[in-house]
């Protein structure tokens, strides 16, 4: 049996956060964190899929939603699209996905949304190594990332324009404010001027 992240009240689509005002929106797209039983009765000789990999992930997003949103000063919504819960899956890992909702980190999208009305009102989607939603993302012209919080891994995937690959905090950090900086409509010169110097000190 399938089950979500239970006890998460989920946002409300259509999301419209769209122009310099009214803010942006970054979605996050994760995979089943697997326990190491679980990888090892799927043949997994490593399991990256662990729940320590996947919070890396969603951490270095929740520090960079945070960073954002006090210095460019709009607001910064990080949406979570999960992936459907087994209960074999860790455990651990979606109690930390309900605590970071109780902060009012993350939000998170119900698990039957349609990924193609999701991403309509995204800005940017961040997506854990290897998985789709990098491609439906880059299929509408939206920015994609595959982002290695662990910094091991390569980039074994297919290329396409619009798809990056990055390691890293700091990578990701600089990778998104130069995304959002062309596409999200902060035009104005004084946002301008605070995204070069944010990237400057990244």
């Amino acid at each position: 049996r399938l089950l979500t992240v239970t006890g998460v009240q989920t946002c409300a689509l259509p999301i419209s956060l769209r122009t310099p005002h009214e803010g942006i929106v970054i979605a996050a797209f994760d995979v089943p964190a697997l326990t190491a039983a679980a990888a090892r009765s799927g043949g997994e000789l490593t399991n990256f899929w662990k729940a320590e990999n996947l919070q890396a992930f969603i951490e270095d997003l929740v520090k960079l939603r945070n960073s954002c949103k006090k210095e460019i000063g709009v607001p910064v919504r990080l949406i979570l699209k999960a992936k459907r819960f087994h209960p074999d899956y860790d455990q651990d890992y979606a109690s930390y996905i309900r605590q970071k909702c109780s902060e009012k980190q993350l939000e998170l999208v119900a698990i039957n949304t349609n990924i193609f009305q999701f991403l309509s009102g995204c800005d940017v989607a961040v997506v854990f190594p290897f998985s789709s939603p990098a491609y439906v993302a880059q299929s509408m012209k939206i920015p994609a990332i595959y982002h290695d919080p662990t910094g091991s891994l390569l980039p074994n995937f297919e290329t396409a324009e619009g798809i990056h690959f990055l390691s890293g905090y700091e990578n990701l950090s600089k990778c998104v404010r130069a995304i959002l900086q062309k596409t999200s409509g902060f035009n104005s010169v004084a946002v301008q001027d605070q995204f070069e110097s944010m990237q400057g000190d990244s």
